[in-house]
């Protein structure tokens, strides 16, 4: 039996399509409604934070 020795080199796909999904809180119940979506794109393995995704609607506070 050999020894087999591979070596592999990868790289970030920059161009990984996903959705974000909008939601607003129904006044006076605990259910939600889908208030819109943004379709972007980023790096396959990167980190996103809440607040880099944050939308503002009128009317409405951000509270992460």
């Amino acid at each position: 039996m050999t020894n087999i020795k591979f070596t592999a080199i990868w790289t970030a796909r920059d161009d990984t399509e996903y959705v974000v999904y909008h939601y607003v809180k129904n006044v006076g119940a605990k259910t939600y409604t889908l208030s819109g979506t943004d379709n972007l794109t980023g790096t396959t393995d990167s980190t996103l934070t809440l607040a880099a995704l944050k939308k503002t609607f009128t009317g409405f506070t951000y509270s992460g």
